[in-house]
């Protein structure tokens, strides 16, 4: 199952990558070779871990809740998003690509010393950001035949796809709205898997993802 998912910032968005040969920053927006901005696939797929294995029992599934990957162990999670060098993940995210390409600014922040948790002197850095209301698109395709349990981690898929409004992703506290664009079609993939769309477990997520949440986001060129 394919579901195509966009994004729109709510908040200043930061996602920092390695500084491109010629640019003057300390933290730059990710980058593709061809310099163009995108959020990874592996950042939102690291985010829709996060959420699922919180999530998990509720939907009668297992979960080792880690991210090492030398402490994974055979659980439902794992099965859905694979365990580095042990086995292949049964879900996959592209990279999500600027609908229209954004002009980014930038903005200074100062550096906490971890142990204190006070500012450092002369430790000022800039940080290239994406202002509100930037919308970004991707895919994230489930391969639901690698699936033990393909009707509960579907619904889990999609009820942590649905609470990424609700967590920061990226660098500092970037928040973002979601909104599947296919949901017609995801509908009818839970049909297809005996999954009924008018249950109130299965219509209050698809409601959901068919429309914004944040809808009162001031947008804006800059700061």
């Amino acid at each position: 199952m394919k579901i195509e998912v966009v994004l729109k910032s709510v908040s200043l968005v930061i996602v920092g990558g390695q500084t491109p040969v010629g640019m003057i920053t300390d933290v730059p927006f990710y980058r593709t070779p061809n310099n163009r901005l995108v959020i990874p696939g592996s950042t939102i797929k690291g985010v829709l871990r996060t959420i699922s294995s919180t999530l998990a029992p509720s939907f009668g599934l297992s979960s080792c809740c880690t991210i090492k990957p030398e402490d994974m162990k055979d659980c439902d999670i794992c099965e859905i998003f694979g365990r580095s060098g042990i086995s292949l993940s049964a879900l996959r995210v592209t990279s999500f690509k600027p609908v229209n390409e954004p002009k980014t600014d930038y903005i200074t922040r100062v550096k906490i010393n971890e142990k204190t948790g006070k500012a450092e002197e002369k430790a000022l850095y800039n940080v290239e950001i994406v202002p509100p209301c930037t919308e970004f698109k991707g895919v994230i395709s489930i391969y639901e035949g690698g699936l033990s349990k393909p009707k509960e981690s579907l619904l889990l898929v999609l009820n942590a796809i649905n609470m990424v409004r609700f967590n920061r992703l990226g660098r500092g506290d970037s928040i973002f709205d979601v909104r599947v664009e296919n949901i017609d079609a995801v509908e009818g993939k839970l049909r297809e898997l005996g999954l009924d769309p008018s249950t109130p477990e299965v219509s209050k997520v698809l409601k959901s993802l068919s429309t914004w949440f944040w809808d009162n986001v001031e947008c804006g060129g800059g700061i």
